[in-house]
């Protein structure tokens, strides 16, 4: 099928179904499957996908919640030569449309439930030969189930390498178009060794997916459990309560939650009822986490925890780690500081910060963060002008700002776009943001520029507080004041009841921008 020194993505459940046949290898809900079983179900996929037309390099589009459809997708996919197109289902008609078409999808795998979003431009979607969806069938669609039991199980025949893709995983577009990151089995492979490394995972181990599967951690979390032969576990959706619970019931050792998550966990009035003595580490990324907040979560959960910078043109992570090691000891010397970091260079990236004419800087000084290694994307999917400019001398630039102190700690101080620039100074939202975090009586915190006649623009906060607790304008500003230059506070502070924010936990700073900004020609001055 493929070079036999190459490790490949099916190759993780051809190995788990040989050595461990019997073993639970995936759950969600009443679906309870052995790696056998599993391995049976990803070949029987494979081959009705074949059935349907897929060949080579062809396009397969998921529009699923998560669930075991959804991780046999992830191997059935590139067992049968395909390239695995997930769909944010939080997306609009329109949006759907234009990704379905830019990627130019085959066959669109499709929960029952989300056919309804298809509906209005269904006659749009020109690619689209054939759709199956899961959950039951519906007029002109096939039944996902009816395509399982009426395939081969037998394992399909096909000529890989490591280099192929094997997803194309479209950005949120927070900063513009959707752009589809092209990811090969190499990428993918060396992200799940590297977190088997930094995670320390081993076949005892159950590893529980709370986050999207659309979303490119968390298919790489699955394929790392999976290749040390862990148990999966996955819940639909997020809540506290199921979180919580299945960690208990499932005696889940090992997790990946967003910053958003751990808050609202903690917050839930009956956490201490819970037992879940079982876990062993919390993994956090997708957003900034202050310092004082993960020392309150450590103490909370009393396990371990690790955070990983990364990205989906990365594949997603790990691009550096503050370990769990890390955590103890900082959390031990009350350095909350490094704590807010994104840790230190893995072993396998190389980081580097740069200025605008790509010349590395030295050490503390601010610039974009520069990436490259074996988990770097191909590139962008249609878009060559994008892929040399974010490729460019073989560094992936990754539009975040930031720099790196004497320790080797790397500290993302900004998205690029979200740099505010005041009276002509560089101000970094994530730096005034940090420090509002550190009030007592902040739960939340956006920092964005706003238009303003004096200084070009002005910095606003937007917060929501803590239940139950209060705080004024003049008390954030007062704050941010004893902590910041004088220029980098807040000339506005506004209260809210939560962020607006996208499944990852990233806040949408667009969406809080927009009010502001509306009748600009641009937005910076």
């Amino acid at each position: 099928m493929h070079r036999h020194d190459e490790m490949l993505i099916p190759d993780i459940t051809r190995r788990n179904a040989k050595l461990f046949p019997r073993k639970e290898g995936f759950v969600c809900g009443e679906n309870r499957l052995s790696f056998a079983e599993f391995q049976e179900r990803t070949n029987r996929l494979a081959n009705g996908l074949m059935r349907a037309g897929v060949r080579k390099g062809d396009r397969v589009g998921a529009l699923l919640n998560n669930g075991r459809e959804y991780a046999e997708m992830y191997f059935a996919v590139p067992k049968c030569g395909g390239i695995i197109v997930p769909l944010n289902y939080r997306l609009s008609p329109r949006e759907l449309c234009w990704i379905v078409n830019h990627a130019e999808v085959k066959v669109l795998v499709v929960d029952e439930g989300y056919l309804g979003l298809l509906r209005p431009v269904r006659a749009e979607l020109t690619s689209v030969q054939q759709v199956i969806t899961v959950g039951g069938q519906a007029s002109q669609t096939t039944d996902y189930e009816e395509v399982i039991a009426s395939s081969s199980p037998e394992e399909p025949e096909i000529d890989a390498h490591e280099d192929e893709v094997v997803g194309i995983f479209y950005t949120s577009g927070t900063t513009g178009v959707p752009k589809g990151a092209m990811l090969t089995h190499r990428n993918l492979m060396s992200t799940c060794q590297a977190i088997c490394i930094e995670t320390k995972i081993g076949p005892s181990d159950k590893f529980l997916i709370v986050s999207p599967m659309y979303h490119t951690v968390t298919p790489s979390f699955m394929f790392a459990h999976m290749y040390r032969s862990s148990t999966v576990v996955a819940i639909d959706h997020f809540d506290p309560d199921l979180l919580l619970s299945t960690i208990q019931n499932e005696h889940i050792t090992h997790v990946f939650l967003v910053p958003s998550m751990i808050i609202f966990a903690m917050e839930h009035p009956n956490f201490k009822d819970y037992d879940l003595s079982s876990l062993r580490l919390v993994w956090y990324g997708g957003s900034p986490m202050a310092g004082e907040k993960v020392a309150q979560a450590m103490d909370l959960f009393k396990c371990d925890f690790g955070q990983g910078f990364g990205m989906t043109e990365i594949g997603p992570c790990f691009v550096s780690v503050l370990s769990p090691e890390e955590h103890r000891e900082l959390l031990r010397k009350g350095d909350y500081g490094r704590l807010s970091s994104a840790g230190r260079n893995y072993s396998n990236a190389e980081v580097r910060i740069v200025d605008e004419e790509d010349r590395e800087l030295p050490i503390g000084m601010v610039g974009e963060i520069c990436v490259r290694g074996p988990h770097v994307m191909k590139g962008y999917w249609k878009m060559p002008e994008e892929t040399e400019e974010a490729l460019r001398g073989g560094w992936f630039h990754t539009g975040d700002v930031g720099r790196i102190d004497d320790q080797g700690y790397l500290f993302v101080v900004d998205r690029k776009k979200d740099m505010i620039i005041s009276g002509g100074e560089n101000i970094y939202s994530a730096e005034v943001e940090n420090v509002i975090s550190s009030h007592p009586a902040v739960r939340e915190v956006a920092v964005i520029g706003v238009p303003d006649p004096q200084w070009g623009e002005a910095v606003k906060a937007i917060v929501a507080l803590k239940p139950g607790m209060t705080a004024t304008e003049d008390e954030i500003i007062e704050h941010c004041k004893k902590n910041l230059a004088s220029y980098k506070k807040p000339k506005s502070v506004e209260f809210v009841d939560a962020l607006p924010r996208n499944v990852m936990g990233k806040v949408l700073k667009k969406e809080l921008r927009e009010k502001y900004w509306k009748g600009y020609d641009r937005r910076v001055h």
